[in-house]
């Protein structure tokens, strides 16, 4: 996969400059959860994937490292559609415990949070939803370990892995309107900061 990063970003010493890199990886998930009371689910999950990143190993030098390790997921699913929601909201959160006792090169946790709600603006044709989405790394964080503000994953219009550290923050709201049969138009804003850690978040 191909990618975006400051140098700077990682060590103010280092140019402050985006630089394109891409990313060789591997990866096994295996996952598994049930509805344990009303609209609860509870699971468990184990990740196991490498990276070798493709980047001047003059200026930065990043070998190639194996992250394994067991993690624990909840969700709270109260959506009145889970293809097309209008009304209702949902709960997302996970977290992945890296190891060297599992394999991993590197012992780091990663915690993921996740907010998204549904409001129904006059008739259902029109609906205003918005999401927040919180990512925290804490331990021995890697380079490919970091969160990423993703076009395709966290954030419309970013390219991917221009910003990047061990905390990430995203705040999203999207207008929909369907205003004739199957067609329809969305509007959506949002905002992110990203930092090392969650005390020291910058736009």
């Amino acid at each position: 996969m191909k990618y975006q990063f400051n140098p700077a970003s990682l060590n103010p010493g280092l140019p402050d400059v985006f630089l394109n890199y891409a990313t060789a990886t591997d990866f096994a998930y295996l996952a598994g959860s049930r509805q344990t009371w009303q609209n609860l689910y509870l699971g468990m999950k184990f990740v196991s994937w490498s990276a070798q990143v493709g980047l001047n190993p003059d200026l930065i030098e990043i070998p190639k490292e194996r992250y394994t390790g067991p993690g624990l997921t909840a969700e709270w699913d109260a959506r009145d559609h889970i293809m097309y929601p209008t009304r209702g909201f949902q709960l997302n959160g996970g977290c992945v415990f890296y190891d060297e006792a599992f394999g991993a090169d590197r012992d780091f946790q990663k915690l993921k949070l996740t907010a998204t709600g549904y409001k129904v603006l006059g008739d259902s044709t029109r609906v205003l939803a918005g999401r927040v989405l919180s990512e925290s790394a804490m331990g021995d964080v890697p380079f490919s370990g970091q969160s990423i503000l993703s076009g395709n994953q966290n954030l419309r219009g970013y390219s991917d892995g221009r910003h990047r550290g061990d905390s990430l923050l995203v705040m999203e709201a999207e207008y929909r309107w369907n205003f004739w049969g199957k067609l329809g138009a969305a509007a959506f804003t949002g905002v992110a900061f990203v930092a090392r850690d969650l005390q020291n978040m910058a736009l």
